[in-house]
C-alpha cells in the first residue's frame, strides 16, 4: 500500500483537534473549536450597522398609533405621549415645520401648526385634534359628519384705555414681534391670521376691538391693516398696558 505524509499544519490541526476532543470526555464539556484566523472584513455592512442606521426612522415609527386614542388640544397641563409625538411627526412630514420640536408635548406652537393643517384640509379650525384632524394627518379615512368649520373663538377685551399720541409704525420683520411669544399670541387670538373678521367686533390677528385699534394711533380697520402695522399696534398696547388686553390666551401661554 502507498503511505500518504501529513503536512506539518495538518498536524498540528489534528493534534489540536484530538486534544480538545480528549479534554471534553474526560471533562465532561464540550469541546471548543480554537479561533478562527482572522480575515478581512466583508465589504456588506454588519446587521449591528443596518439597525443603528434606521434609529432615527425606528422612534418616529414606533410613536405612531394604528388609531389615535384621545382628543388632543391645548390644556393646562399639557397633553404629554406617544400619540402627540406621532400626531407632531405627521404633520411636519407635511410641511408645517412650525409645530416646532418633535417632543410629545401639546403646547402652544403644536395647537398653532394643528390650527394651519386644519386650515389647509378644509377642516374645522379649532386648533383640537379630534378624529377628522387625526384622519387626515395619518392618510386615513376621515369620518363622514356635515358639521360647519368653526372659527377661532376671540379673546374677551374688558379694559379700557386713553389714547396716547401716534407714533410712526415699525416694519414687521425688523421687529421682535415677528415671532417667539408673539407668534404664539397670534395663533392662540386668531390662528395666526391677519386678515381675520368673524363680524363679533374683534378683528385682525391680535383681536383688536375699533376702540382700542383707534387708542393706539390707528385708522381703518385692523383686519384691513397690513401684518406689520397689526404688530407694530399690538406692541405698541403691550408696552402700555402689559399683556392685560389679552386676558384668556396671555394666561394660558403663561404670560402672566
Amino acid at each position: 500500500m502507498r503511505k500518504h505524509r501529513l503536512s506539518a499544519s495538518f498536524a498540528s490541526s489534528a493534534v489540536a483537534a484530538g486534544a480538545a476532543i480528549g479534554t471534553a470526555i474526560s471533562t465532561g464539556q464540550p469541546a471548543t473549536a480554537a479561533p478562527a484566523t482572522p480575515g478581512p472584513k466583508p465589504a456588506t455592512p454588519e446587521i449591528g450597522d443596518l439597525v443603528l442606521a434606521a434609529i432615527p426612522h425606528f422612534s418616529a415609527l414606533a410613536a405612531t398609533p394604528a388609531a389615535p386614542t384621545r382628543e388632543l388640544s391645548l390644556t393646562a397641563p399639557w397633553q404629554r405621549g406617544a400619540d402627540v409625538q406621532a400626531f407632531q411627526a405627521a404633520i411636519a412630514r407635511d410641511g408645517f415645520s412650525q409645530v416646532g420640536p418633535i417632543d410629545g408635548i401639546f403646547g402652544p406652537l403644536t395647537e398653532g401648526a394643528t390650527r394651519a393643517f386644519q386650515s389647509s384640509r378644509g377642516l374645522g379650525v379649532d386648533g383640537v385634534v379630534g378624529p377628522r384632524t387625526w384622519a387626515a394627518a395619518l392618510g386615513q379615512q376621515a369620518p363622514v359628519t356635515h358639521s360647519a368649520p368653526a372659527a377661532p373663538a376671540p379673546a374677551q377685551h374688558t379694559a379700557t384705555w386713553t389714547a396716547p399720541q401716534h407714533q410712526a409704525v415699525a416694519s414687521s420683520s425688523n421687529s421682535s414681534v415677528a415671532g417667539g411669544v408673539w407668534a404664539q399670541l397670534r395663533q392662540c387670538e386668531s390662528g395666526g391670521n391677519y386678515s381675520t373678521n368673524t363680524g363679533n367686533g374683534f378683528s385682525g390677528a391680535y383681536q383688536f376691538t375699533q376702540q382700542t385699534w383707534n387708542s393706539v394711533g390707528m385708522s381703518g380697520s385692523p383686519a384691513s391693516a397690513s401684518p406689520a402695522q397689526q404688530d407694530a399696534a399690538a406692541q405698541k398696547l403691550q408696552a402700555q398696558q402689559g399683556w392685560g388686553p389679552w386676558p384668556a390666551c396671555s394666561a394660558k401661554l403663561g404670560l402672566r
